[in-house]
């Protein structure tokens, strides 16, 4: 159970990263 929570956890991180990073490409464009 603790391992799916962290895989969750992991993923979750991903996720977010993911947005963050494209939030500042669509920013650098205009």
């Amino acid at each position: 159970m603790g391992f799916l929570w962290q895989q969750r956890e992991q993923y979750l991180f991903g996720l977010r990263q993911l947005t963050i990073s494209n939030v500042v490409k669509n920013q650098s464009i205009t």
